[in-house]
């Protein structure tokens, strides 16, 4: 009888302790990126939904496109020229581009009135060591 007491109170004490643990890991979740709850994202999910029933080719759907094209429409919303998205290819080709040596007889350049023209020469650069001056034209 007594066996069975105890037996009975290290069942009762694993349950009570799983139960616990459940509720402590499912109160201390954190969400990393969790959508805003005052959002209501049904609309987005009801145009990918009808997208993915309707679409002539739905097996060409590329979702990993449609979430870049979603993300780019959100940051073009903002109306902000400064703020831009890239997917991954063209964050490492930008990457790429600004992380290389930049060469040149250092001059901004610019069309004004129909001509090529030199907006500024920059400072310490052999356009301006050479004497180049803003306004001057370039016809070669």
């Amino acid at each position: 009888m007594k066996g069975k007491i105890n037996i009975s109170f290290l069942i009762i004490g694993l349950a009570v302790v799983f139960i616990a643990g459940f509720f402590i890991g499912k109160i201390s979740v954190v969400c990393k990126f969790c959508p805003p709850e005052e959002i209501d994202f049904s609309l987005l999910w009801e145009a990918w939904h009808k997208l993915e029933e309707n679409y002539v080719n739905p097996e060409r759907l590329d979702h990993q496109k449609m979430v870049y094209g979603a993300i780019s429409g959100m940051v073009k919303s903002i109306d902000d020229p400064y703020t831009l998205f890239f997917n991954p290819e063209e964050t490492k080709k930008f990457l790429e581009d600004i992380s290389g040596s930049f060469e040149g007889i250092g001059i901004e350049i610019g069309i004004r009135k129909g001509q090529l023209q030199v907006i500024a020469p920059l400072e310490g650069t052999p356009a301006q060591e050479a004497g180049v001056r803003a306004g001057d034209k370039i016809i070669k």
